[in-house]
């Protein structure tokens, strides 16, 4: 933001110099980024008076005038503008002169006629974008003045870098409050007063809010006799130092007043608006409005807009209609001061690529209090630039006003949280300095604090308590270390198996990565993850179309993760992800769950002299969980085929059981999202969900004696249906063998003619041993005998011969 020294001093004093201003205003987080001087690029440009005019010879349009420039010197100059003439008093460019741009003036020939200098123009001083003609200074202007001093173009002005929890500062009166406050002085706010006609807006104007949650309030006020025109060169002055193009008187007193008073205000010409209604409402899908750019813009249902009794006339807050533009034929206005939702405001902004001085505004949140003297005080300066009349009042749709903030201070939460040793008298005084804050005192080092509305970033006593940190001076507060007890930090056990999963997975050979938490809706479609969006939860405001709900699972990031190495040429790959997923639980609200996420690619086993590459597969992939939930100490896991769920391989997947419930799932990748991805080889991918494993304290790790008497080992092989999971036959076998089996392994598996159709072979090696003695041959006999008649009534499960 850029703020004019001249135009600062209409409403606090400054008795400092402007570096030390500078500064002051940067340590109390009010950023000076830079000092630019105006003025000091103009020189040798006086006032100066037309005495002769005649026309050049032999040109249509140059002119020569003789102009006296004071102590009785006069200068011809030849000028093509077409308003000089006699008597007319004008800016006079010498020989030497420099004007804006670096633009040098010297004694030159035109027409055969040597010209000993230039008439200027305003867009030549840097006063206007554009001129018709030379500038035509008041009669009473001082003959030989520097243009400079008569103008009073010598100015500062601070380029300023403000933070976004300070939407006050971006004004003039904003910045007015800090320099009252740093400096202990008050600030002057502008006297608003004016006649008013004996008839009311109401009587010549309509307004209907429809959609109050985008628009809390909204003032208009109608006013008649406007005669649009230039505006006076003060204005122009303090626009231009902002760094805006003066337009015309209307245009520009709404936008000295946004400067002022931070808050943007909308001119409709009353005469083009149909039924003579303003509605604020949200536009109907594919309406469409053609913006103050001239550009067409399609609305969705989404944005507010403010409308007549037939279209769109403005996008609020955003930018006006060409429909309803005030022009040099506007007699008549309906001014328009309004709250708008901030989020909407942006929204709208982001999503038609249009940002402007208001929608800035609304987008950091305004103060709903202030919209009234916004809006009178453009009514004013329209009454005394314009020639216009005000009529009665205003409407005001308001049927909510906020409620003020008020907080209770303690001088022991001052003292505690800054580390200083203020005294209650200093912490008043301080607090005293801050424009339109009152304070009531409770006890005596104890106050409650009435925070006017223009500072809506104070809501806790630690902001009060930032405030005083700031008047008192960051670099005055001593520097301290906090008081805490001498404690050595440790891991949370949670944090603790978090650790360990990491380790575990480091060192199987995967590496880590981290994605974003933010995710769109076409990555899950495209994994055939759509049911995964029914829980999400959305951003209010999305970063941008790829970042817009909080991720529901880690697969997609992680797939787009792999085929990215993969077109960077890394085509053999192991990643994992301890990360959260966030979930939206009946009542709407966020449920955070931690999860491990884990991918390979490529070759499992790499090429060398001594090893025949081998690509990933299923089995890979089960042995890395298996590891790392034998790391976190989880037994009596069991796998459980999938079946036909994405992004899964339909025969090559598995869920995860423990404890009854699901807690994750692995496989292949299908078929079709390798081809549409555009992977070379298989990829194999799952999720583990830590959050319950995290929490779970496993047993007492136990240790038994070394066996005294030797095991057995008996082979069983069976015949059984395809479909039955080999580990459910194993934990029925160990159910079936009782105590004295110790392991139990599948070593084969077998499917073709010599078992028939549907069926297949499963080998399974049982290590059987007895604590006390040698088993005996019949007791082997009589268990094997139980397993497989249980067996055979469960699973219909034959020997094999």
């Amino acid at each position: 933001m850029r703020v004019s020294l001249n135009w600062l001093r209409q409403y606090v004093d400054i008795n400092v110099p402007v570096e030390e201003l500078a500064e002051r205003l940067t340590m109390a987080g009010l950023a000076v980024e830079g000092i630019e001087r105006l003025g000091e690029e103009i020189t040798k440009v006086v006032v100066g008076r037309i005495t002769e005019v005649a026309s050049v010879p032999e040109t249509d349009k140059l002119r020569v005038a003789r102009v006296e420039v004071g102590a009785g010197k006069v200068l011809t100059v030849v000028s093509g503008a077409p308003n000089i003439a006699v008597g007319a008093k004008v800016p006079v460019a010498l020989p030497g002169a420099t004007l804006p741009g670096g633009v040098q003036i010297v004694e030159t020939v035109i027409g055969g006629i040597n010209s000993q200098g230039m008439l200027c123009s305003e867009e030549e001083l840097g006063l206007a974008a554009e001129s018709d003609g030379v500038m035509i200074l008041p009669a009473d202007a001082p003959l030989g003045q520097d243009i400079v001093e008569y103008l009073g173009l010598r100015d500062v002005v601070f380029e300023m870098d403000l933070t976004a929890n300070r939407p006050d500062c971006h004004s003039m009166l904003g910045i007015a409050r800090e320099v009252a406050a740093i400096l202990a002085t008050e600030v002057r706010y502008p006297t608003i007063t004016y006649p008013e006609a004996a008839t009311h807006t109401t009587e010549k104007l309509q307004v209907e809010v429809v959609d109050q949650d985008l628009c809390p309030r909204y003032m208009a006020k109608v006013i008649t006799g406007v005669k649009v025109g230039p505006s006076p060169l003060w204005l122009k002055r303090y626009l231009l130092s902002a760094g805006m193009r003066p337009i015309n008187n209307v245009v520009d007193i709404t936008n000295f007043v946004l400067l002022e008073q931070n808050q943007p205000l909308h001119a409709f010409d009353y005469d083009k608006l149909i039924g003579r209604k303003l509605v604020i409402r949200r536009a109907k899908p594919g309406e469409k409005i053609v913006t103050l750019d001239e550009t067409e813009r399609v609305l969705s249902e989404s944005m507010l807009v403010i409308a007549d009794a037939a279209r769109p006339v403005c996008i609020a807050g955003v930018m006006g209609g060409a429909n309803s533009e005030v022009d040099e034929q506007t007699t008549t206005i309906a001014l328009e001061a309004a709250w708008f939702d901030q989020v909407s405001i942006r929204r709208t902004s982001r999503s038609l690529g249009l940002r402007s001085e208001a929608s800035a505004r609304f987008e950091r949140g305004l103060n709903p209090e202030n919209t009234a003297v916004a809006l009178n005080r453009a009514a004013q300066l329209m009454v005394e630039l314009c020639g216009a009349t005000a009529l009665a009042g205003e409407i005001d749709v308001y049927p909510h006003p906020e409620q003020p903030v008020v907080l209770e201070l303690s001088l022991q939460q001052v003292n505690g949280l800054l580390g200083t040793e203020l005294a209650a008298a200093e912490v008043c005084e301080l607090l005293g300095r801050l424009p339109e804050f009152e304070l009531e005192q409770l006890g005596e080092e104890s106050w409650r604090v009435f925070v006017p509305s223009y500072r809506r970033d104070i809501s806790v006593p630690a902001d009060l308590i930032e405030e005083i940190a700031r008047l008192y001076g960051y670099d005055t507060i001593p520097s301290t270390l906090p008081a805490a007890p001498e404690v050595v930090g440790l891991l949370t056990p949670a944090q603790q198996r978090v650790e360990k999963v990491r380790s575990t997975m480091v060192s199987a050979g995967f590496s880590e990565i981290v994605t974003y938490s933010l995710a769109n809706e076409l990555s899950y479609e495209r994994l055939g993850l759509a049911e995964r969006l029914e829980r999400k939860l959305d951003l209010v405001v999305p970063l941008n179309d790829q970042l817009r709900f909080m991720r529901t699972s880690m697969l997609p990031s992680l797939v787009d993760t792999l085929i990215f190495n993969l077109n960077r040429g890394h085509k053999d790959l192991a990643l994992f992800e301890i990360g959260r997923i966030y979930l939206a639980n009946p009542e709407g609200l966020p449920t955070e769950e931690r999860v491990l996420a884990v991918g390979m690619m490529g070759n499992a086993v790499a090429q060398a002299w001594h090893t025949t590459p081998r690509p990933c597969d299923f089995y890979d992939l089960k042995g890395v969980i298996e590891v790392v939930l034998e790391a976190l100490g989880v037994n009596d896991v069991r796998y459980q085929p999938g079946g036909e769920v994405a992004p899964y391989h339909p025969w090559r997947n598995a869920r995860i059981l423990w404890s009854g419930a699901c807690i994750g799932s692995f496989g292949e990748l299908h078929p079709k999202y390798v081809k549409e991805y555009g992977f070379t080889g298989p990829v194999v991918i799952g999720e583990l969900n830590l959050e319950t494993l995290l929490n779970y304290a496993p047993a007492k790790v136990t240790f038994q004696k070394l066996p005294k008497y030797p095991a057995s080992r008996k082979d069983l092989a069976l015949v059984l249906d395809k479909a039955v999971p080999s580990a459910e036959v194993k934990e029925a076998i160990r159910e079936l063998a009782g105590e004295f089996l110790e392991s139990v392994e599948v070593f084969d598996q077998y499917e073709g003619a010599q078992v028939g159709a549907g069926k297949k072979s499963l080998a399974f090696s049982l290590l059987l041993r007895h604590p006390e003695r040698t088993l005996t041959e019949e007791e082997i006999s009589a268990l094997l005998g139980r397993v497989a008649d249980g067996l055979e009534q469960r699973f219909a499960a034959q020997l094999r011969g």
